[in-house]
């Protein structure tokens, strides 16, 4: 405390007093326990941090310590938008040249399925199949049936030309899912693999959102013209049968015995939107996954909800899609619940660097590898384009800052 003394009548006086604080309000709170049937997820975003209403903080997980807890392990992302922005956050985060290398099938919406291989930080392998496979297209149940056999052979193929198995490797396998059927059909095809046996595996999936477009809102471009001829009731109630055919074999591959019961699977609620009517209508079918979960989650099968998450940094919502701030945040909860404690990373504290990390800033002028080049495509998102600049997480300890307050005491 400084402080500057008059005399009576020769005007004011001013006391100083500085304070050190710390600029995390996370900072002392305890590490969550991520290995648990729900992750917390509630809070806000400060700073680029995540501060949460359970009062306590995730571990972080840059590029070294991601990469040491996930050797030897296949992860299996399974969705459609945002769980392709995820599938692709990921693998820049272990592979950061990714973001300058153009990949076949690699846009949003391109391939029905992408298998990559990833070591010593570089992606060693790449193959996919392409949606435009008729066999794999995702169409009325009963033209979907008729066509498995043929869709699950050229996905099989696709793995088959995976390299041999390394456990200093990485591999992630995306799987295209507008409906729960695709997820039955990846989760098959998993669990037959002889060619990574020893592999650590994981499920990442969130599927739903193509059921609104279907279902509720009746979009034209929907690929299940069974679903928009039925009346909404019917339609949802298509959605909750197909979702527990699903979860059934979800429990088996991801609990007890089942091969990734160890990293354990993370199902996802629908991402939170700035549209109202579409957040209402995924608010209720989160709902509904809530129901179908429960008595099913468990710590090695849990529900993380992608939806509370986004609602706590609407900013880093574009057009219901999440920027690299929100899915990589999802990502460190999720790696908390997948990784051993003692490889995260050093300190608490995020800072985030590169030009577009967070979607306050998705504007087509600060993406020019994506703008213009996207006008020769199916199209141009903000979404997109702000998933498709580099940034990396990097943490530490929280600065600390000085904090000084002046009083002026006025004469009596």
């Amino acid at each position: 405390m400084g402080e500057m003394v008059k005399a009576e009548g020769e005007g004011y006086a001013v006391a100083i007093g500085q304070m050190t604080i710390v600029a995390s309000m996370q900072a002392a709170t305890p590490v969550c326990d991520a290995h648990v049937a729900e992750p917390p997820v509630a809070g806000y975003l400060s700073n680029g941090n995540l501060v949460l209403d359970a009062n306590c903080h995730y571990s972080i997980w840059e590029k070294p310590a991601a990469t040491a807890c996930l050797k030897n392990s296949w992860i299996a992302i399974m969705g459609s938008s945002n769980t392709l922005l995820e599938f692709q956050n990921l693998i820049q985060l272990l592979a950061p040249d990714e973001y300058n290398v153009d990949r076949p099938g690699e846009l949003v919406g391109a391939s029905a399925a992408v298998d990559v291989v990833i070591k010593d930080n570089q992606v060693v392998h790449w193959e996919t199949v392409s949606n435009e496979l008729e066999a794999c297209r995702q169409v009325n149940a009963d033209v979907a049936a008729s066509h498995d056999a043929d869709c699950r052979a050229a996905i099989i193929e696709m793995m088959d030309k995976a390299p041999a198995y390394d456990p200093e490797a990485i591999r992630i396998t995306m799987f295209l899912s507008f409906f729960w059927n695709r997820v039955n059909v990846a989760v098959d095809l998993m669990n037959a693999d002889t060619a990574w046996p020893d592999a650590q595996m994981s499920v990442v999936v969130q599927v739903g959102a193509w059921y609104n477009v279907c279902a509720v809102t009746k979009e034209a471009y929907c690929p299940r013209e069974e679903l928009l001829e039925m009346d909404m009731d019917a339609a949802i109630d298509v959605f909750k049968n197909e979702m527990d055919e699903a979860f059934a074999k979800l429990e088996d591959f991801c609990t007890g015995s089942g091969r990734a019961a160890t990293l354990g699977c993370n199902v996802q609620t629908i991402s939170w939107t700035h549209s109202v009517g579409d957040q209402e209508n995924f608010k209720l079918m989160n709902t509904y996954i809530r129901e179908v979960m429960d008595g099913r989650e468990s710590e090695s099968f849990r529900l993380v909800d992608f939806f509370n998450l986004g609602a706590g940094m609407p900013e880093e919502v574009v057009n219901g899609h999440g920027s690299q701030m929100l899915n990589l945040w999802v990502w460190q909860v999720m790696l908390g619940a997948m990784c051993p404690a003692e490889l995260a990373s050093e300190g608490s504290y995020v800072t985030w660097v590169g030009d577009l990390c967070s979607g306050t800033d998705a504007d087509f002028t600060n993406c020019p590898r994506y703008y213009p080049a996207c006008l020769d495509g199916p199209r141009c998102e903000h979404w997109e384009c702000m998933n498709s600049v580099p940034c990396q997480m990097e943490a530490s300890e929280p600065p600390a800052l000085s904090a000084f307050n002046v009083y002026a005491c006025d004469e009596p």
